[in-house]
């Protein structure tokens, strides 16, 4: 098919303006102000010249080729990542799944730490599997990953890390006995998301090396390759000069060059040439290429458009990343107008990534997803084909230019103004980002000088340039998604048909306005009251330079609220208004409605605004405000920054008082809902059947096609929405985080202060005036069948089968309890890892959690989950509740105690440095207990460190193993032939 031919002329200029940019002056890389006021003076610079790196950034090399990053900064912790430049893709046909088993053998055995000691002795100073230890292998990388609370460690950190890259021990038995860990990780992930992913993986990768190279691998040769070809993977891949050694976080630099010139600088060289450039390439094919995937348990639906091309320029070069930001440009351009078009109901959802994606260095790729209205996939195509097109042929206007460049920069900014503030973590994934992805090492400052510098050049016609070249050059790939009743609703020479024809258009400008996303939201008038302000000011006893200092107000209309203020907690100052009630004051006959009443809120919108414009406004100010509602509470929760709460309270204020009520968003929700319900993923349905199985009142826990929800109407959800908000005085709103309480007190006063109590109407189908109950919410006796049973499910549409055995006993809350629990938890999954995992070798996760419930009456409740072959699982949960039951007669022993402790202390320890773990600490203990014995929060340390063993087992005799109550998933039985 011929596409409209563009000029040669045309052409030549569209590679003039991608090749030329304004060259980024970085003459002084710490005083980037001055940069940002120079003028671009020139329009050419070579392509291939590269970009100066972050000023703080110490990069060395040792005499074997090993590639050593250090970012000192202030920040406590230390952050170490070995990245190995090899991954899935380097395999061989009979090694397919081996990179992935080499980095589970890392755990298993070193030369310098035998069988499991290295993760044992990381284990022993409190690192914990996960959070603490983890490794990645991907097509083109592995990455073992240590994160360190402090630089005690580093030296061991450093050692071990030095053992996982050249001194594997493979031992026999070992690989043999990770070889169903493996397969279990595979079957771990079987499902639609699993069927779907696989569909989507396969059109994304046709035509090259990776698409036969997926990282979980052949399970054949996983369960039958030698060991033998697992080592020589490990020698050909594993050597010096394809790792890069990062470190980032606060350490002395002396010491960790000394501790590194030490446990590495001894490796030999390797001699392994690079792999051949082929390998990275993919077959290019400028027709579209379609996939359809509809599944029988997938409700939603979708289409993914993906653009892919070849890089013309590397992103670590000035020229890579003047194109890049032409794209991102574009793409911001692009996304307005598809808002736009959604506010006008062209649309229902549609948005292309901020940025490509990298599929490898060489290769990104665009990604632009919808939804589409019903089931009508082609019209929504045509629609995105044609912005694309329009875009194509008609260049952006100065004005809107001019609006993404200006949210950028804003953006930017405020990034840059905060960078001291980013995790260690963060900034050690981002250099390993860069390094295996050949893309530029910049900080914060300097990105916002070269995008100031380089926006000031920046034209429409740069913009169409780039568009013009990724439409022609690219490899158009189109993915629809959903559910099986929908095949046969598109097909995909349809969509090689509408893609063509677009090709070929000339849609001429964009015409449709946006509508206005900033919010005229008036403050309530004055009620008239002799109530004053009343604070009662709470000081923690917390340790440490800044005490924290935690108030509870009274406002004007009696509404409660607690401020915990901390200039150096991390995150943004974080919000919980909660009022006793939730899910729990729906009547049998109306469940769901709750839930129901503030979903449908937060699809009409407030105050006369879109729900669509508050989230742009929301976006804009970096602010979320959501509604929820749980069993025994409903209210509002979210997040800002410090220097934006008077915007956050005001909307917070619309939200409490100005839901808007609208009918077709209704019949929407309704329709998707009961699609949702039938399209139910078997796993859903295996916990739906066990949670109905093994809960009292359980009908108030899990939803169904045929509920009470079909019959709601919009004015009996919008009665109901206004009754939930009605009496300030039920309210209490805690705020956590870096604030100004000073500051805060008068707007609290003026935005939420002021929200009057709203009379009770009868005027609706829903009742929830049953809600005078002293407690605030309805005691519908929701608890766990203490008796035991066991059920097996075999409903399952893979070939896995999955196990959920429940505890429980009735009991009384206590702090200790619960705070010993937490320890139990830790030391059970422990246990079951290595009974399960370990020594069965029959899954790849297993995982107990427990809970000791304290409203409305108390009770013991615990879940452990793993998935298995279907042949083992009766076996396994055999296995597993035999360790429960002996840890509930014999308990643990004292050095199991002790390293729980470590561990539980050092999470706790950087719980407490965020803003969210006050906000929930606070919020739920004010609102049940009010502010008596406060102080008990900042005393959780001491207790945990003088608990006994004696009271812990005590606790693990009372509670663990009662009732136990198995169930299984299984897959269908195969139809007789």
């Amino acid at each position: 098919m011929l596409f409209r031919a563009i000029p040669i002329t045309t052409l030549a200029v569209i590679i003039s303006l991608l090749s030329a940019c304004g060259s980024y002056q970085n003459n002084d890389l710490n005083t980037h102000k001055k940069e940002t006021e120079k003028v671009v003076t020139t329009q050419t610079y070579q392509s291939q010249d590269q970009l100066p790196m972050r000023p703080d950034l110490i990069t060395y090399q040792l005499d074997n080729g090993l590639d050593i990053l250090l970012l000192p900064r202030s920040k406590s912790g230390v952050e170490l990542r070995l990245l190995v430049n090899s991954g899935s893709l380097h395999e061989t046909d009979q090694q397919l799944g081996l990179a992935h088993f080499v980095e589970h053998m890392a755990f298993k055995g070193t030369r310098n730490f035998p069988d499991k000691q290295s993760f044992l002795a990381l284990e022993s100073q409190g690192l914990m599997l996960g959070s603490h230890i983890n490794a990645a292998t991907s097509f083109n990388t592995t990455v073992y990953r240590l994160s360190l609370p402090d630089n005690n460690n580093t030296e061991l950190a450093l050692n071990v890390l030095s053992d996982w890259a050249s001194e594997i021990s493979f031992d026999n038995d070992a690989f043999n006995a990770e070889r169903e860990v493996i397969v279990e990780e595979w079957r771990l992930h079987q499902g639609s998301a699993y069927r779907i992913n696989n569909q989507l993986e396969t059109l994304r990768y046709q035509g090259s090396r990776f698409a036969h190279r997926n990282t979980i691998g052949d399970i054949n040769i996983i369960r039958h390759a030698p060991v033998s070809q697992a080592k020589a993977y490990y020698k050909r891949w594993y050597q010096p000069q394809r790792m890069t050694l990062v470190v980032t976080g606060s350490f002395d630099q002396t010491d960790i060059k000394k501790q590194i010139n030490d446990y590495f600088a001894n490796k030999p060289a390797g001699n392994t040439p690079a792999e051949p450039s082929s390998w990275h390439q993919f077959k290019h094919n400028s027709q579209l290429e379609s996939k359809l995937i509809f599944d029988p348990e997938r409700a939603g639906r979708m289409l993914q458009l993906t653009l892919q091309n070849d890089l013309p320029s590397a992103l670590n070069t000035t020229n890579g990343q003047w194109r890049d930001l032409i794209e991102s440009t574009w793409i911001a351009v692009l996304n307005q107008r598809l808002d736009i078009l959604t506010d006008h109901d062209k649309i229902k959802f549609a948005r292309m990534n901020s940025k490509s994606s990298l599929l490898n260095a060489n290769r990104v790729q665009a990604l632009l997803i919808a939804k589409p209205k019903g089931d009508d996939y082609a019209d929504t195509f045509a629609i995105l084909t044609r912005e694309l097109q329009r875009l194509a042929t008609e260049p952006v206007t100065q004005a809107e230019l001019d609006n993404v460049a200006d949210i950028y920069i804003a953006k930017l900014s405020r990034q840059a103004a905060n960078e001291q503030a980013y995790e260690n973590s963060y900034l050690a994934d981002r250099l390993v980002n860069s390094v295996s992805n050949h893309m530029p090492m910049l900080n914060k400052q300097q990105e916002l000088a070269m995008a100031i510098q380089w926006l000031e050049a920046l034209t429409p016609e740069h913009l169409q340039a780039s568009v013009i070249e990724t439409l022609t050059n690219s490899a158009p790939k189109i993915a629809i998604i959903g559910p099986d009743i929908d095949k046969g609703k598109i097909t995909a020479s349809e969509l090689t048909h509408i893609w063509q024809q677009a090709r070929q258009s000339v849609p001429g400008p964009f015409t449709l306005e946006a509508k206005t996303q900033d919010l005229l939201i008036t403050a309530p008038d004055a009620i008239k009251t002799t109530q004053a302000l009343n604070t009662k000011t709470i000081l923690l006893n917390q340790t440490g330079k800044n005490k924290a200092l935690t108030e509870q107000l009274t406002l004007e209309n009696n509404m409660t609220v607690v401020i915990h203020s901390d200039s150096n907690l991390q995150g943004d100052v974080q919000f919980d208004l909660k009022i006793k009630g939730g899910n729990s004051l729906a009547s049998n006959k109306q469940l769901g409605s709750v839930n129901w009443a503030l979903n449908l809120a937060e699809r009409c919108g407030y105050g006369g605004y879109s729900a669509r414009q508050l989230a742009k406004f929301s976006r804009k100010e970096d602010l979320l405000v959501n509604a929820y509602s749980q069993q025994l509470y409903h209210g509002f929760r979210g997040k800002a920054p410090a220097d934006n709460m008077n915007k956050l309270l005001s909307l917070i204020y619309l939200k409490l008082s100005s839901p808007n009520s609208c009918t077709d968003k209704l019949a929407n929700m309704q329709e998707s809902y009961y699609l949702g319900q039938t399209k139910l993923p078997a796993e859903r349905k295996f916990y739906n059947a066990l949670t109905t199985a093994s809960f009292n009142q359980s009908q108030r826990l899990v939803s169904s096609a045929s509920g009470p929800w079909n019959k709601f109407t919009s004015q009996q959800l919008h009665t109901l929405y206004q009754q939930l908000f009605s009496h300030p005085e039920q309210m209490q709103l805690t705020i956590s985080g870096p604030v100004d309480i000073e500051r805060l007190k008068p707007l609290l006063s003026q935005w939420l202060g002021n929200i009057v109590t709203i009379p009770e109407t009868t005027d609706h189908a829903i009742n929830i005036s049953e809600k005078q109950e002293q407690q605030g919410w309805l005691d519908h006796n929701i608890k766990p069948l203490n008796q035991a049973m066991q059920q097996t499910f075999a409903i399952g549409s893979s070939p896995k089968a999955m196990v959920q055995i429940h505890y429980s006993a009735d009991t009384q809350w206590t702090l200790q309890r619960q705070l010993g629990l937490q320890l139990i938890d830790e030391m059970t999954n422990l246990r079951l890892r290595n009974k399960i995992r370990g020594e069965a070798s029959g899954v790849y996760v297993i995982n107990m959690s427990q809970l000791l419930a304290k409203y409305p009456s108390a009770y013991y409740f615990a879940r452990l989950n793993f998935t298995s072959a279907p042949e083992r699982a009766g076996e396994l949960a055999q296995l597993a509740n035999k360790e429960i039951q002996k840890i509930a007669r014999k308990g643990f022993s004292f050095a199991e105690l002790k390293q729980a402790k470590k561990t539980w202390l050092l999470a706790q320890h950087q719980r407490e440095k965020y803003s969210s773990y006050w906000l929930q600490a606070l919020s739920q203990r004010t609102i049940e207990d009010g502010i008596t014995n406060l102080n008990e929060l900042t005393q959780l340390n001491t207790i945990v460190s003088e608990m006994s063993i004696e009271t812990i087992n005590q606790i693990a005799n009372e509670l663990m193993g009662h009732a136990q109550k198995t169930f299984i998933l299984m897959p269908k039985p195969l139809p007789m032939v």
